[in-house]
């Protein structure tokens, strides 16, 4: 099975990142997906749709995080809050 990419409006229902941290302080390795703020996306790397994985925070950087792209790239600093995490396939059902 191929990856379709989801839309923006199937990712902002999902749980945000930023949200999802405030209760759960050090949590790396979340595999989580992009959406590029409305009127931004031609200033990230990433497409929204993109899967990313979260490594944490930046030390002295609340609300921002370390990534992998597919690969192998490392980037930090980006906010987290443009970040989602996909639910489950058991989520879904």
């Amino acid at each position: 099975m191929s990856y379709k990419p989801p839309t923006r409006a199937q990712i902002e229902e999902w749980q945000g990142l930023d949200v999802y941290l405030q209760f759960r302080q050090a949590c790396p390795n979340i595999p989580v997906v992009f959406c590029a703020p409305k009127g931004y996306a031609d200033r990230y790397p990433w497409k929204t749709g993109d899967r990313l994985l979260y490594m944490g925070d930046v030390h002295g950087m609340g609300g921002h995080g370390v990534y992998a792209d597919k690969n192998g790239r490392i980037w930090w600093g980006y906010h987290t809050d443009n970040f989602y995490m996909e639910p489950d396939e058991d989520e879904n059902e």
